[in-house]
C-alpha cells in the first residue's frame, strides 16, 4: 500500500496535470507538457532497472530517436542517455551531442520514475527526430537491470503507440467531480453482418438544474477495443415522453422497428472515435445539459461496431460523462464540418495521395455566427482507414487562409481530438475548409463515401463556444457537374433530376446521423455574448486488420447507387454502371487523376448550411434547399489540354467524350 502512494506521490509531483498521462501499457505511462520552445516529459515504469523511450512520427524504428534512462542504484542519480535508431540494428546508437537533460527521478524497490527535458526542435538532423503538432509515434522497453552497452542489443520494443506529445493541458478541479456511466447493457453483437450500429436511450441522473459536462472517457471492455469504431452521445428533443424508452434494451440504429421518436436524438454532445482516450474541457467552457422543460435530458447512445470476422460477443462498452454543478462561463457546442458523406465523393484505387475537399460557405457563416464570431477550442478529425493527412483551414474575405489543425502524420486508428495552442476565431462571413488525403495503394476498387470501414470520410467534429444555432456545414460536388466531369449525360429509365434526387435523398439520410437536432420556432434568436444564441422554445486491432484484407480483395463492384445506373447516353458508355465507368478510367495516368482531383474539389460545391433541428439555415433559388458555391479555381492551358490528350489517347474512350474542361 505504501510502495502504491509512493508511485502515485512522485508522478504526481512531477505531473499535476489529471488527463495528461499516456498509459502505454500496464508497465510504463508517460506524461509530456510543451512549454514554450521546450518538451517536458516523465516516464514512470514498474522496474528498477532502464526505461526506454523510442519516438518516431512514423512507428518505424529506423531513424526514431531513443531515449535509455535509469536511477543508479547506488548514488539514486537519474541518468539520461540521447540515442537514436538505425536501420539493420537493434541496439540505439549513442547520439554524438546529447540534447536531452535530466530534471528530477526517484526510485523505490518497484518503480522508477524520472522528468527530462528537451528543445522541441534541435539541430541534430542525424540523432534527434522534430517534436511536433502532428501524432507522433513511440515505442518503449523495459529492463530490470541498469544499462549496460551489451544489454542494448537485446532490447525488446513495445508499440507503436499513437500519441499527441505536444497537445496543451487541461487543468482539472483538485476534488473529484461526478461522473455518469453510459454503457451498452451486455449486447450480442450480430454475426451476420461485419458493421453494425446499436441505439439505446438513457436519461441523465436527477439533477435540479443546469449542470455542465467537463468531459468524457471512453469505458471499452477488455479486449474489445478494436471492435469499436466511434460512438456519440445524442441529446433527445423532448422529455418525459421519452421515459418509457429507458427499460428499451436498445435496437440496431437502422432497424425499421425503431420508435420514430429516437430520430429526434441528433445533438451530438459527445463524440468518440477509435483510438481516442477522451477529452476534458478547459475551464471557461461546458456542454450543458439538464436545462429544463425535458431539454437535454434524455441522451441517446449510438455506437458503431467494426466485427469484420462475424464474432458472437457480447459487450458492455460506453461512455464515462463528467459534469459539474458549477456553471462555466460560456456553453459550448459540436459543429460537424468536412465533405457530406455520399457516393459523390469518389476515391480511386491505387493513389499514395487523393485528397478530397468539403467546404463551410461564407454565406453560411455570415448568417449564423455571431458579430463576434465563435472560438474554436479543439477539433477531432474522422477518416476511415485510407485516411492519412488532414486539414482544417479559415479563409477569410477570400484571400487571408490560417490553418485551424492539421495531421501530416494523422493515424486513422488514433482520432484524439486536438486541443487548439491558440483558441480560433471564426467571424461571420468567413469560409471553412476540410481537407483530407488519402492512401488506396492497396485497395483495387474505387472508394466512395459512407460510413462503413470499406468506405471512406472526411469530417471535423469542432468544440467550439459561444454556443449558435449551426449544427453542421458540409458540402457535396453538384450532382450534375459531377456526373458530366465524367462525360456522363443519360441514364436508362432517369433523367438527371431523378439522379440528383437519389443522390440527395442519399447525403439526407446519411447526414441525419451527423447533424445536431433540437426545438426551433423560428429564426429569430437571441443572442447574449456568455450564452451563446438561445432558441426560443498499441497494435492494429485484429478487426481493422481483417477489414483491410476483405478490402484489398477485389470482390466486385462496390454497392452504391452508381452500381445501379446503367448509362444510355453516350452510346460507347452504353449498358455499363457509373461504377463500371469509373472503375474503367485511367487513373493511372498521374496527370489525369490529378486534374480529375483538382476539379472535384475545387470548381463547384453545394453546401449543406443547417440549423440544430436538421432543417437548411437558408434557400437560395429553388435548388433543394441547398445554396450552391461556385469556386473560381480555373484549370492552367496546360492542364486543360493534358486532359483532353489522355482521354483522347485512351482507346476505349470516344472523340465525344471529353471532360468538362472547356469551362474551365
Amino acid at each position: 500500500m505504501f510502495k502504491n502512494r509512493f508511485v502515485i506521490y512522485l508522478f504526481y509531483c512531477f505531473c499535476p496535470v489529471f488527463g495528461s498521462v499516456i498509459r502505454l501499457d500496464g508497465a510504463v505511462s508517460l506524461a509530456p507538457e510543451a512549454l514554450g520552445d521546450e518538451i517536458v516529459m516523465s516516464l514512470i515504469a514498474r522496474t528498477t532497472g532502464f526505461v526506454a523511450l523510442g519516438i518516431s512520427p512514423t512507428g518505424s524504428y529506423a531513424g526514431s530517436d531513443i531515449i535509455v534512462a535509469w536511477v543508479d542504484d547506488s548514488s539514486k542519480r537519474g541518468h539520461i542517455i540521447d540515442a537514436h535508431a538505425v536501420h539493420g540494428k537493434n541496439e540505439p546508437v549513442e547520439d554524438k551531442e546529447h540534447n536531452y537533460k535530466v530534471l528530477a527521478a526517484s526510485q523505490n524497490d518497484t518503480h522508477t520514475v524520472i522528468q527530462f527535458s528537451r528543445a522541441i526542435l534541435t539541430c541534430d538532423q542525424v540523432g534527434d527526430v522534430d517534436i511536433v503538432n502532428d501524432t507522433m509515434r513511440v515505442m518503449w522497453s523495459i529492463s530490470e537491470k541498469d544499462p549496460t552497452r551489451t544489454s542494448w542489443k537485446h532490447v525488446k520494443w513495445q508499440g507503436p503507440k499513437s500519441v499527441h506529445l505536444t497537445q496543451p493541458l487541461v487543468r482539472l478541479p483538485p476534488s473529484p467531480q461526478p461522473y455518469w456511466d453510459v454503457l451498452t447493457p451486455n449486447i450480442y453483437l450480430p454475426d451476420k453482418t461485419a458493421s453494425f450500429y446499436f441505439c439505446k436511450i438513457y436519461k441523465i441522473p436527477q439533477l435540479d438544474n443546469k449542470h455542465h459536462i467537463t468531459g468524457f472517457a471512453p469505458q471499452i471492455e477488455k479486449d474489445h477495443e478494436g471492435l469499436i469504431e466511434h460512438m456519440i452521445l445524442y441529446a433527445c428533443l423532448g422529455g418525459e415522453e421519452f421515459e418509457i424508452f429507458l427499460s428499451h434494451p436498445g435496437i440496431a440504429c437502422a432497424d425499421p422497428n425503431l420508435p420514430p421518436l429516437w430520430k429526434s436524438c441528433a445533438t451530438p454532445i459527445v463524440v468518440w472515435s477509435a483510438g481516442s482516450e477522451g477529452e476534458f474541457y478547459p475551464e471557461h467552457v461546458g456542454l450543458p445539459i439538464s436545462e429544463g422543460e425535458g431539454k437535454a435530458t434524455y441522451f441517446k447512445l449510438e455506437v458503431h461496431y467494426d466485427n469484420p470476422a462475424l464474432q458472437t460477443i457480447r459487450d458492455t462498452s460506453g461512455l464515462r460523462i463528467f459534469y459539474t454543478p458549477k456553471l462555466r462561463e460560456y456553453d459550448g457546442s459540436i459543429l460537424v464540418t468536412g465533405v457530406t458523406p455520399t457516393s459523390l465523393q469518389v476515391i480511386p484505387a491505387k493513389q499514395k495521395n487523393f485528397t478530397s475537399t468539403g467546404y463551410c460557405d461564407n454565406q453560411c457563416t455570415n448568417l449564423m455566427f455571431p458579430e463576434n464570431g465563435i472560438r474554436i477550442v479543439s477539433v477531432a478529425f474522422h477518416t476511415h482507414s485510407t485516411g492519412r493527412r488532414v486539414r482544417l483551414l479559415r479563409v477569410r474575405e477570400g484571400l487571408e487562409t490560417t490553418v485551424i489543425a492539421q495531421d501530416h502524420h494523422y493515424d486513422p486508428r488514433f482520432q484524439q481530438s486536438r486541443r487548439l495552442h491558440k483558441e480560433a476565431v471564426i467571424l461571420p462571413g468567413d469560409e471553412i475548409i476540410t481537407e483530407c488525403v488519402y492512401n488506396t495503394v492497396n485497395r483495387t476498387r474505387i472508394t466512395f463515401g459512407g460510413f462503413t470501414v470499406r468506405d471512406e470520410t472526411c469530417l471535423a467534429y469542432v468544440l467550439y463556444y459561444p454556443r449558435a444555432a449551426l449544427s453542421s456545414c458540409t458540402s457535396i460536388t453538384p450532382t450534375d457537374f459531377f456526373f458530366e466531369t465524367f462525360g456522363i449525360r443519360k441514364f436508362y429509365g432517369r433523367n438527371m433530376s431523378d439522379v440528383e434526387k437519389l443522390v440527395l435523398k442519399e447525403s439526407s439520410e446519411q447526414l441525419k446521423e451527423l447533424v445536431p437536432h433540437v426545438p426551433l420556432q423560428s429564426l429569430f434568436f437571441r443572442f447574449n455574448e456568455k450564452g451563446g444564441f438561445n432558441l426560443e422554445s498499441s497494435k492494429p486491432p485484429p478487426s481493422l486488420l481483417k477489414a483491410m484484407a476483405d478490402i484489398d480483395n477485389d470482390n466486385g463492384e462496390a454497392r452504391t447507387i452508381f452500381s445501379e445506373l446503367i448509362i444510355y447516353k453516350p452510346e460507347e458508355f452504353q449498358n455499363k454502371s457509373f461504377t463500371a465507368h469509373l472503375k474503367d478510367l485511367p487513373w493511372h495516368d498521374s496527370s489525369f487523376t490529378q486534374s480529375v482531383e483538382k476539379i472535384l474539389n475545387g470548381r463547384r460545391h453545394q453546401t449543406f448550411c443547417r440549423l440544430q433541428n436538421n432543417e437548411p439555415a437558408m434557400v437560395r433559388g429553388t435548388k433543394n434547399n441547398l445554396f450552391t458555391r461556385h469556386f473560381i479555381l480555373p484549370l492552367q492551358n496546360s492542364e486543360r489540354k493534358t486532359i483532353q490528350e489522355i482521354l483522347r489517347t485512351c482507346s476505349f474512350f470516344s472523340a465525344n467524350f471529353r471532360l468538362r474542361v472547356s469551362e474551365l
